[in-house]
């Protein structure tokens, strides 16, 4: 071959190379759509974020081990995982999956379950001594005998789950969903759940104590057999809600609505009702003594046997509301102060009014007038009768 054609392929290489080295940033850049889109989908990384799980602490934990304690198991994917029994005491388990795990008699003082997955797990007999569950996801899941002392479950999803004789005391828990769920023989002191959702929840022999439940949504809940003690239940949702034989004492439900509930064999003995909605309720044995219901709005209310001994109801508006009888025991209104209450049109039928009980410039029924002169009240002067 000649010189001068070795040169000429020479340089024909070179110029092939330059022009491939022209193109291929081009394409990747503009022909290729694909290859761009993925650029532009690519995302910075955070490094705010925590390194991710210990791999032998993983490893550890898919093997069964006992001994999990101050481990770092953030992020992992621990679904369906068996850690029955396991020490997680200290342990880092924020962002894990541990949907459908078992962790029944776990121990996890302490534990750090910020946004974990917990649904449909297994958590009877485990301990959350003061863990923080806050943002977790506890779906479905089963509480049975469960130990959730000065635990943190602000921003907790609980729909649908099962607290069965758990211990809820000293909990912190902000904006809690409990929709759906079933709080049977729990124990409930201490605590916080401001502004939880309690909607369609079943609460059963639960106790409920010194706790705050301000703006808590009760709509549609069913309580039987429930106590609530020295409990703030302002502002509380509680509308279309079935209560039986329950119990509340020394409890502030001002300003809470109620209406359209039915409420049977229940007591609310010294709590507090200023300015509370308790149209269309549909009651049945129940008892206001000692309790103030200033302002309160029962119009419409149907009353069977209500006790309202020593009672304030001043302001309170009974119109339209209907206090019956039941067979031959009365509804009681002995000792209270109707004071201001306005009663258009109530029907006081089977009502027992003792001498005691003060109408003091109180709207009436004509109708009534013979029977509260009867029954020499304490006091009926002033009194506005109405048609």
């Amino acid at each position: 071959m000649k010189k001068t054609s070795v040169k000429k392929w020479v340089s024909k290489g070179i110029c092939f190379a330059g022009i491939m080295l022209l193109i291929l940033p081009c394409t990747a850049m503009g022909f290729n759509k694909n290859l761009k889109k993925n650029f532009s989908k690519a995302k910075p990384i955070n490094p705010s974020i925590s390194p991710e799980y210990d791999q032998n602490a993983y490893q550890n934990a898919k093997n069964g081990k006992k001994d999990l304690s101050g481990v770092n198991l953030r992020r992992a994917n621990l679904l369906r995982v068996n850690l029955s029994g396991a020490n997680l005491t200290g342990a880092d388990l924020s962002y894990a999956v541990l949907s459908e795990a078992d962790l029944t008699n776990a121990k996890l003082y302490g534990a750090i379950l910020i946004n974990a997955r917990l649904s449909k797990a297994k958590l009877d007999r485990a301990d959350f001594y003061k863990a923080d569950l806050s943002g977790a996801c506890l779906r479905n899941a089963s509480l049975t005998d469960t130990n959730l002392l000065g635990a943190t479950l602000n921003g907790a999803d609980c729909r649908s789950a099962k607290f069965f004789r758990t211990i809820l005391n000293n909990v912190k828990g902000l904006k809690v969903d409990f929709s759906g769920a079933l709080i049977n023989q729990a124990q409930i002191k201490n605590a916080s759940l401001k502004e939880s959702k309690f909607s369609h929840v079943r609460i059963i022999r639960s106790v409920f104590e010194r706790t705050d439940m301000e703006k808590a949504r009760m709509s549609g809940i069913y309580i039987q057999w429930g106590r609530f003690i020295s409990t703030n239940m302002n502002y509380l949702i509680m509308k279309d809600a079935r209560v039986k034989e329950s119990k509340f004492k020394s409890t502030r439900l001002d300003f809470a609505d109620m209406s359209h509930s039915a409420i049977s064999g229940t007591s609310f003995e010294h709590c507090f009702f200023q300015g509370a909605n308790l149209s269309r309720i549909a009651g049945n044995f129940l008892d206001f003594s000692f309790s103030s219901l200033k302002n309160a709005d029962l119009s419409e209310a149907h009353l069977v046997r209500a006790g309202f001994g020593y009672a304030n109801l001043e302001n309170a508006n009974f119109e339209n509301a209907r206090f019956k009888s039941a067979k031959q025991s009365a509804a009681a209104a002995d000792h209270s102060s109707f004071h201001h209450a306005m009663m258009n049109h109530a029907d006081f039928t089977g009502v027992f009014f003792e001498k005691n009980t003060n109408f003091f410039q109180t709207v009436v029924n004509k109708k009534y007038k013979k029977m509260l002169k009867n029954f020499k009240v304490y006091s009926y002067k002033n009194i506005q009768w109405v048609d």
